[in-house]
Order: C-alpha cells, then structure tokens, then sequence
C-alpha cells in the first residue's frame, strides 16, 4: 500500500481533526474514505460511519445544565412516563454515567461539516446551470444526447440507504426550503421518491463537479464563456462522461 504526504493548512488540519472526531475516526481514515469515493471506489460499499453524535464524556458544566433541564422538564410534566424520564436522566447526568448518554443524544446526528455543506452547495449550483442548458438545446442537439445523458445530468437526490446521503439530503430539503433557496429542487426533494435515488450518488456528482468546473476555466481562459450558462453539447457530454467514468472529462 502507498503512503501520500499531504500539506495543508493549520485551519484545515483543525478542520480534519474536528470532522474525525466527531464521526469517531482518525484523520487518515477520513481522507481514505473520501478518496476512495472521490475516484468512485466507494460507490459499492456499505457506508459504515456512525451518523448518531454520542459524547464519551461532559464536562461539569455541561452536566449539571442538562440534570437542571430534566429536573425542570419533569417537574412541569403531567405525564408520569416523562416525569420519569427525567428523573432517570438528571441522575445520568448529576452522576456522570456517560455509558447512559445515548439515552440524551441518541437521536443527534453527527454535524455535517462546512465542507460537505459546501460539496452539497456546489453540486446544486452545477445542476443548476447545466439543468439550464439542458432546456436551451435545440431538438438536434437533444437528440445526440438521447434521454440517458439528459437523465444524467438531472439532479435526483442521494441515497437514503447510505447514512452518509441521507445527511447530505437532508441539508439539501433544508436548502430549499431556507428563504427560497435552490427553489427548483423543492419539489423533487420534498414530494415523490422525496430525492431518495436509491442508488450512490456522492462520488459520481464530485466526479462531474471536477469536470464541470475544469471545463469551465478552460472555457473561461479561452474566451468562450461570457456566461455561467455557456456549456456547449461537447461539454456536457464530458460531464456525463465523468460520471459513468472516474478520472474522464478531465
């Protein structure tokens, strides 16, 4: 096995260091794995990263708010079931027992980290000029495409069986709905299949993403582009290229 020295920045080492952590993993592993989905050597494998965020351990403060917050949530409770409950709970917490805190944050996922709300940001801002294109092309060149590279290049969602796209979808139903935002994937995320496409979805998106944008700087430096729309049909034949195919389009 191959051994890669990587430099980076002491903000982006933190970075990495905060993301490990919180999905219980070491920074190697971490960057392993988004590797191996970068180049489409994920797509098959069954995610296996814990997306619940469980402490191992609270500090003092930390403790003695949550016990104060059971003690008066129970206090105002009707139900003897709840009062019970936080009973049970503001001891865990005035006591320490941190194999008990799944019982408080069980139900929490593991924060999705500025970079994959950014790689979700990304790739909506990429299907969104090339879903654009898409209805600008003349019936010919429709028909070179056929309907399978038009399918292509429609965003569909993440995949809900893997732990990992479902975060993703989720901020995504979250993005549209946020003042507006991303307003033409409301529907197919929030009504139907709901953007579950039942399938991976992450390393072919970031594959056509690196695509998108090197044909973009091309176009750019060349003088072709005097629009974010300009993407002629060779380009987003590229693009889909990229997604059937790691290291294609480049």
């Amino acid at each position: 096995m191959a051994t890669l020295t990587l430099r980076v920045d002491d903000t982006v080492r933190d970075e990495l260091d905060r993301a490990a952590r919180a999905r219980g993993t070491t920074v190697s592993d971490l960057l392993r794995s988004a590797i191996n989905d970068l180049l489409g050597f994920g797509d098959d494998r069954p995610d296996r990263r814990d997306v619940v965020a469980v402490p191992r351990t609270l500090d003092t403060v930390e403790r003695r708010t949550f016990a104060l917050l059971h003690e008066v949530l129970g206090k105002l409770s009707d139900d003897e079931h709840h009062r019970q409950y936080h009973g049970q709970m503001a001891e865990v917490m005035t006591e320490g027992f941190a194999g008990e805190y799944h019982d408080e944050f069980g139900f929490m996922p593991v924060e999705l980290s500025p970079t994959e709300c950014s790689w979700v940001n990304d790739i909506l801002e990429m299907f969104r000029v090339v879903e654009h294109r898409l209805t600008e092309l003349t019936p010919e060149d429709r028909e070179r495409l056929g309907s399978a590279m038009q399918y292509t290049l429609t965003f569909d969602g993440f995949d809900l069986n893997r732990p990992d796209e479902a975060r993703l979808l989720a901020y995504v139903r979250y993005m549209v709905k946020k003042d507006g935002h991303w307003e033409e994937f409301r529907e197919r995320v929030t009504t139907g299949e709901r953007g579950n496409s039942h399938s991976p979805r992450l390393a072919r998106y970031q594959r056509m993403r690196a695509a998108y944008e090197a044909i973009r700087d091309r176009n750019r430096a060349n003088g072709r582009m005097t629009s974010a729309w300009d993407f002629d049909v060779e380009d987003l034949v590229s693009i889909v290229e990229a997604a059937r195919h790691p290291g294609a389009g480049r």
